[in-house]
């Protein structure tokens, strides 16, 4: 259940970050890519 989440959340965050790359935004990569660990972190100290 948590794994798949993770998957589905990680398609997701690569979809923004694919489309934040083409219209070279670095910054809003990177804020993606920091607000997709919280969620992590997020997913192992409410889910498990």
């Amino acid at each position: 259940m948590v794994h798949a989440g993770i998957a589905e959340y990680a398609a997701i965050l690569t979809g923004i970050g694919g489309t934040t790359l083409s219209s070279g935004e670095p910054t809003m990569t990177v804020i993606a890519v920091v607000g997709g660990i919280i969620f992590l972190f997020w997913l192992v100290v409410f889910k498990l």
